[in-house]
């Protein structure tokens, strides 16, 4: 791995370690209401997954499953170069399931998770946890996510987002406007989206935005749910 690669991974780490606490914050105790949910209709013996997209070294991963010991963790990346630091960071947690997928967002994730053996996870995931993808990436990793979600999510799942966003066609503060224009010099393709952009392409696939969390750093926490 490059010198700068290094320095990448190093800084992505750190960032990961900063918002992990926040986001499981809100996302555990949601969570848990949904496996109670789920033992009140005898599901008890029904397995339970999450689904991360871009797991990175798998921080959230770390801060997150051990609080959420009765779901098996599915970690994913299109860069296998993280693996190694996953399993490293989530070696002693034992419902995260290793090793991870190689998946890109923009490919069928059913394909993916039938070529890793994870079949099961179809429709049977509780969460899918996306953090800080949607701003360095197309808009068809976007669409991707969602497109992912509606075939992997269970009926009381939740898909997650996190990230910095603009709303109303507005920037939240002056930092995520140079942000956003310092990505857009990198690649056009990339940039902070806005919420309602987000809301419409999950309407496509029949999903509901029903919760808007701010954040610490001029971030927020989006959940959408099914509505079929």
């Amino acid at each position: 791995m490059a010198s700068g690669d290094l320095h990448n991974v190093k800084m992505g780490a750190s960032a990961a370690e900063r918002n992990a606490p926040h986001i499981a914050a809100k996302v555990v105790p949601r969570l848990l209401q949904i496996c109670k949910e789920e033992e009140e209709e005898e599901n008890i013996d029904k397995e339970k997954y999450a689904f991360e997209i871009g797991s990175g070294q798998g921080v959230h991963a770390s801060i997150i499953a051990p609080k959420l010991p009765n779901i098996e963790f599915v970690l994913s990346d299109m860069a296998e170069d993280y693996f190694e630091h996953i399993k490293e960071n989530v070696k002693s947690i034992d419902n995260v399931l290793l090793p991870p997928v190689t998946f890109d967002a923009r490919d069928d994730i059913v394909d993916a998770l039938i070529v890793d053996n994870l079949k099961a996870v179809i429709g049977a995931c509780l969460l899918v946890l996306v953090v800080n993808i949607c701003h360095i990436s197309p808009i068809e990793t976007t669409k991707g996510i969602f497109a992912s979600s509606e075939k992997v999510l269970a009926k009381r799942g939740v898909l997650y987002i996190y990230g910095p966003f603009n709303v109303d066609g507005k920037y939240t503060s002056e930092g995520n406007e140079r942000f956003d224009k310092s990505m857009k010099e990198k690649d056009e393709r990339f940039g902070i989206r806005d919420i309602s952009e987000l809301e419409a392409i999950g309407e496509t696939h029949g999903m509901k935005l029903n919760e808007i969390h701010e954040m610490p750093a001029n971030n927020f926490l989006l959940g959408w749910v099914r509505t079929r």
